[in-house]
């Protein structure tokens, strides 16, 4: 059984969900990059734009655990925003992949801002997990410092009911 929590930006769990993001990109995503990708990644990841986000409200960080470990990790941006929000990082612990983890995360988020559309940059190695939750692509792959993702769109009116088939 998998519990998904959304932490307080003061929670010592939102360290250990980063970790857990450097951690399976490092092992899973940086070695279908440029070696510079890693820089470009890891820069955001302890940037302190993503923590004046947690701070002031508008980014969250959610965990998902599962068997008692910390299995996976997600935080969203733009909070504010009226009509969408951005899935700004999700990961799944390798072992935990497939097993409904990804989509654990993405149905208490989905949950949590019924109304509004959710969009993501899906690397490579997350691409068909995001298909199969109802994301249609905006526009074709791209690189930006590094980084391969396409940049994806779900809609709040267009969301999957069923269990998607994707690797997250």
């Amino acid at each position: 059984m998998h519990t998904v929590t959304k932490l307080s930006p003061f929670d010592k769990r939102v360290k250990e969900a980063l970790e857990l993001a450097e951690e399976v990109f490092l092992e899973f995503d940086a070695p279908l990059f440029p070696s510079f990708a890693k820089e470009t990644f890891l820069g955001f990841l302890h940037s302190s734009k993503l923590k004046f986000a947690l701070l002031t409200g508008s980014g969250a960080v959610y965990i998902c655990t599962s068997e008692g470990r910390l299995a996976g990790m997600a935080s969203v941006t733009n909070l504010r925003n009226r009509k969408e929000i951005h899935l700004s990082l999700a990961f799944v612990r390798g072992e935990f992949q497939r097993k409904g983890v990804g989509r654990a995360l993405l149905d208490r988020i989905m949950s949590d801002f019924p109304r509004k559309n959710i969009s993501v940059n899906a690397a490579p190695p997350g691409y068909d997990f995001y298909r199969s939750m109802g994301f249609e692509p905006l526009e074709m792959e791209t690189m930006v410092d590094g980084l391969i993702f396409t940049k994806m769109l779900l809609e709040a009116g267009n969301r999957k009911q069923e269990a998607g088939n994707g690797s997250l």
